[in-house]
């Protein structure tokens, strides 16, 4: 949005630290389940905290503050600041990055493509980035900016919208993911696959370890795949968002906001059943498009 752009400038002064470590991905791309695996690999199975600590404190939004829109800002201006409390960042999302402790390495959450993060970061800082098939993006998404947004259209004017790269912050998908793939042999980089995570969730967690330098016993990667599992991610009040869902309902009285769950199914492969042929034939068309020449291969299951 343009709201952002002054936030970008800030960027250029953001302070880095050596040992920071992002998590990135084009949104609903598995990037909540990314931002608490890898949290719990660098804070050693820290479980308690992991149930109890939102997420979004842990591991802060690193532009969000830049891409609130103003009609928000000034719901929260003229709102209690106790009925703001997890809907809204109440600080500044860069101050709350900068203002994580400096004992232990920093998890930043980032949604920004390649051309809009600092140089040093991508050359030497590790980043995880997870990606999704499109198909189940465009549904998820669909469903983000109904609950999040108080997007009032139907899902065809959006799946349209979505194929033809306009569709939502961050658009368009691939140049997106593109642009963190072809770092994926960097030293610094792990590309992962959110079907991958479906599929071996545990072999995942396991890769990524190594990624990160850090060690966990064969019980303690079966202690963190349960944490991870959908339905305890979905009944853990630290990481579905649904006191921020509920709560911008709530502030907002914008209609359709709050009216939904953030983690919504889940799956893989939900779009067999939830696309029209024709628009199974036209995403299709609008991939293969895109990937012509490319050696990035998408998952469907």
């Amino acid at each position: 949005p343009r709201c952002y752009l002054a936030f970008h400038e800030r960027m250029r002064s953001f302070e880095l630290r050596d040992d920071d470590v992002w998590v990135a991905s084009y949104p609903k791309c598995g990037t909540t389940w990314t931002q608490e695996m890898v949290w719990n690999i660098m804070n050693d199975m820290d479980l308690e905290t992991a149930k109890n600590v939102i997420l979004d404190q842990r591991v802060p939004f690193l532009e969000i503050s830049g891409i609130i829109e103003t009609v928000f800002e000034k719901i929260a201006e003229n709102t209690k600041n106790e009925d703001m409390a997890g809907v809204l960042p109440m600080e500044d999302s860069m101050d709350s990055v900068n203002n994580l402790p400096r004992d232990k390495p920093r998890i930043i959450k980032t949604h920004l493509p390649v051309e809009f993060m600092p140089q040093e970061v991508l050359e030497n800082h590790k980043i995880v980035y997870v990606t999704r098939n499109p198909r189940d993006v465009v549904l998820s998404y669909y469903n983000h900016w109904k609950i999040l947004e108080g997007y009032s259209g139907d899902f065809a004017s959006f799946f349209d919208a979505f194929v033809e790269d306009v569709g939502g912050y961050y658009c368009p998908y691939f140049p997106h993911n593109f642009g963190y793939w072809k770092m994926r042999n960097q030293k610094n980089v792990m590309f992962i696959f959110y079907e991958d995570m479906k599929k071996d969730l545990k072999s995942v967690i396991t890769k990524v370890t190594k990624f990160l330098g850090k060690e966990l016993t064969d019980s303690q990667i079966e202690e963190l795949n349960g944490h991870l599992q959908f339905d305890s991610m979905k009944n853990n009040p630290a990481v579905n968002k649904q006191s921020t869902i509920e709560g911008l309902g709530l502030v907002t009285g914008i209609k359709g906001i709050g009216e939904g769950k953030f983690m919504n199914k889940g799956k893989s492969g939900g779009w067999r059943s939830k696309l029209t042929e024709d628009q199974i034939t036209r995403i299709k068309a609008w991939e293969d498009k895109n990937l012509a020449g490319s050696d990035f291969k998408l998952q469907y299951e």
